[in-house]
Protein backbone atom coordinates (compact mmCIF):
# COMPACT_ATOMS: atom_id res chain seq x y z
CA UNK A 1 0.00 0.00 0.00
CA UNK A 2 1.19 3.21 -1.14
CA UNK A 3 -0.12 6.78 0.47
CA UNK A 4 0.98 9.95 -1.16
CA UNK A 5 0.62 12.12 2.08
CA UNK A 6 2.12 15.29 0.14
CA UNK A 7 -0.35 15.17 -2.21
CA UNK A 8 -3.30 14.02 -0.12
CA UNK A 9 -2.91 16.77 2.22
CA UNK A 10 -2.69 19.85 -0.18
CA UNK A 11 -6.37 17.93 -1.73
CA UNK A 12 -7.12 18.28 2.48
CA UNK A 13 -6.58 21.92 2.46
CA UNK A 14 -8.11 23.00 -0.54
CA UNK A 15 -11.29 20.84 0.18
CA UNK A 16 -11.50 22.29 4.02
CA UNK A 17 -11.26 26.12 1.71
CA UNK A 18 -14.07 25.48 -0.56
CA UNK A 19 -16.35 23.21 1.54
CA UNK A 20 -16.16 25.53 4.72
CA UNK A 21 -17.78 28.71 2.62
CA UNK A 22 -19.98 26.50 1.19
CA UNK A 23 -21.42 24.48 4.20
CA UNK A 24 -22.06 28.31 5.88
CA UNK A 25 -24.21 29.45 2.95
CA UNK A 26 -25.72 26.76 2.34
CA UNK A 27 -27.42 26.74 6.19
CA UNK A 28 -28.59 30.22 5.07
CA UNK A 29 -30.32 28.91 2.04
CA UNK A 30 -34.31 28.02 2.10
CA UNK A 31 -35.65 25.00 2.21
CA UNK A 32 -37.11 23.23 -1.21
CA UNK A 33 -39.57 20.20 -1.75
CA UNK A 34 -36.30 17.96 -2.07
CA UNK A 35 -35.52 16.08 1.28
CA UNK A 36 -32.30 15.04 2.86
CA UNK A 37 -29.44 14.87 0.93
CA UNK A 38 -30.90 17.32 -2.45
CA UNK A 39 -31.47 20.09 0.32
CA UNK A 40 -29.36 22.84 0.18
CA UNK A 41 -28.34 22.62 3.88
CA UNK A 42 -26.91 19.03 2.76
CA UNK A 43 -24.40 20.73 0.20
CA UNK A 44 -21.37 21.44 3.06
CA UNK A 45 -22.21 17.62 3.98
CA UNK A 46 -21.75 16.58 0.21
CA UNK A 47 -18.51 18.82 -0.09
CA UNK A 48 -16.78 16.75 2.63
CA UNK A 49 -18.03 13.71 1.13
CA UNK A 50 -16.54 14.38 -2.04
CA UNK A 51 -13.43 15.66 -0.19
CA UNK A 52 -12.88 12.33 1.51
CA UNK A 53 -13.55 10.47 -1.99
CA UNK A 54 -11.12 12.71 -3.03
CA UNK A 55 -8.36 12.51 -0.49
CA UNK A 56 -8.95 8.24 -1.01
CA UNK A 57 -7.91 8.24 -4.30
CA UNK A 58 -4.91 8.80 -3.44
CA UNK A 59 -4.98 5.72 -1.33
CA UNK A 60 -2.62 3.19 -3.22
CA UNK A 61 -3.02 -0.42 -3.11
CA UNK A 62 -1.90 -3.00 -5.78
CA UNK A 63 -3.98 -5.49 -5.82
CA UNK A 64 -7.02 -3.49 -5.80
CA UNK A 65 -5.47 -0.63 -8.27
CA UNK A 66 -4.92 -2.81 -10.66
CA UNK A 67 -7.81 -4.83 -10.82
CA UNK A 68 -10.00 -1.36 -10.97
CA UNK A 69 -10.64 0.35 -15.08
CA UNK A 70 -10.88 3.79 -13.45
CA UNK A 71 -9.84 3.29 -9.45
CA UNK A 72 -9.94 7.09 -8.68
CA UNK A 73 -12.96 7.72 -10.41
CA UNK A 74 -14.35 4.76 -8.38
CA UNK A 75 -12.90 6.29 -5.14
CA UNK A 76 -14.30 9.39 -5.47
CA UNK A 77 -17.90 8.22 -5.98
CA UNK A 78 -17.83 5.42 -3.63
CA UNK A 79 -16.60 7.80 -0.82
CA UNK A 80 -19.13 10.14 -1.73
CA UNK A 81 -21.57 7.72 -2.15
CA UNK A 82 -20.45 6.46 1.65
CA UNK A 83 -20.32 9.76 3.21
CA UNK A 84 -23.34 10.89 2.13
CA UNK A 85 -25.16 7.72 3.21
CA UNK A 86 -23.39 7.73 6.67
CA UNK A 87 -24.65 10.83 7.29
CA UNK A 88 -28.14 10.58 6.68
CA UNK A 89 -28.31 7.53 8.78
CA UNK A 90 -27.05 9.67 11.69
CA UNK A 91 -29.02 12.78 11.09
CA UNK A 92 -32.74 10.15 10.57
CA UNK A 93 -33.51 12.40 7.29
CA UNK A 94 -33.24 15.43 9.03
CA UNK A 95 -33.57 18.65 7.46
CA UNK A 96 -30.95 20.59 8.72
CA UNK A 97 -28.07 18.35 9.46
CA UNK A 98 -25.85 19.01 12.36
CA UNK A 99 -22.71 21.13 11.77
CA UNK A 100 -20.63 18.39 13.10
CA UNK A 101 -21.68 15.89 10.74
CA UNK A 102 -18.97 18.06 8.10
CA UNK A 103 -16.21 15.95 9.53
CA UNK A 104 -17.98 12.41 9.90
CA UNK A 105 -18.75 12.48 6.57
CA UNK A 106 -15.26 13.02 5.14
CA UNK A 107 -13.72 10.42 7.27
CA UNK A 108 -16.24 7.95 6.44
CA UNK A 109 -15.48 9.02 2.71
CA UNK A 110 -12.16 8.94 2.84
CA UNK A 111 -12.15 5.51 4.73
CA UNK A 112 -14.48 3.37 3.20
CA UNK A 113 -13.83 4.20 -0.23
CA UNK A 114 -10.36 1.31 -0.38
CA UNK A 115 -12.60 -0.69 1.97
CA UNK A 116 -15.68 -0.70 -0.22
CA UNK A 117 -13.43 -1.10 -3.63
CA UNK A 118 -10.79 -3.74 -2.30
CA UNK A 119 -14.77 -5.66 -1.02
CA UNK A 120 -15.46 -5.62 -4.72
CA UNK A 121 -12.58 -6.79 -5.91
CA UNK A 122 -12.72 -9.55 -3.56
CA UNK A 123 -16.14 -10.47 -3.89
CA UNK A 124 -15.88 -10.35 -7.88
CA UNK A 125 -12.88 -12.75 -8.46
CA UNK A 126 -14.52 -16.17 -10.13
CA UNK A 127 -12.29 -18.42 -8.76
CA UNK A 128 -13.35 -17.60 -5.24
CA UNK A 129 -16.82 -17.29 -5.81
CA UNK A 130 -17.04 -21.00 -7.78
CA UNK A 131 -14.71 -22.03 -4.26
CA UNK A 132 -17.57 -20.74 -2.06
CA UNK A 133 -20.50 -21.94 -4.24
CA UNK A 134 -19.04 -25.12 -4.02
CA UNK A 135 -18.88 -25.35 -0.47
CA UNK A 136 -22.01 -24.46 -0.63
CA UNK A 137 -23.32 -27.11 -2.87
CA UNK A 138 -21.69 -29.27 -0.32
CA UNK A 139 -23.63 -28.81 3.16
CA UNK A 140 -27.03 -28.65 1.13
CA UNK A 141 -28.87 -31.82 1.55
CA UNK A 142 -29.77 -33.22 -1.37
CA UNK A 143 -32.89 -35.04 -1.97
CA UNK A 144 -32.67 -38.67 -2.04
CA UNK A 145 -35.39 -40.90 -3.31
CA UNK A 146 -36.74 -43.37 -0.75
CA UNK A 147 -38.18 -46.07 -4.48
CA UNK A 148 -34.61 -47.77 -4.49
CA UNK A 149 -33.94 -49.64 -8.40
CA UNK A 150 -37.54 -49.03 -9.84
CA UNK A 151 -37.42 -45.46 -9.67
CA UNK A 152 -35.43 -45.35 -13.05
CA UNK A 153 -37.90 -47.99 -14.59
CA UNK A 154 -39.65 -47.66 -17.76
CA UNK A 155 -43.12 -47.12 -17.64
CA UNK A 156 -44.13 -47.24 -21.21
Amino acid sequence: MQISIKQAWWVLIAVLIIAYPISAKAAEIAQQVYGAPFLPSWYGIAAFSFGGGLVASFVYIDDIDRQLKHPVLAKIVIGFLSGIALCMLLSQDAANPKPALTFWAFVASAASAPIVCGALVYLSDKGRLFGWFDIVADRLPRSRSKGGDDDNANLS
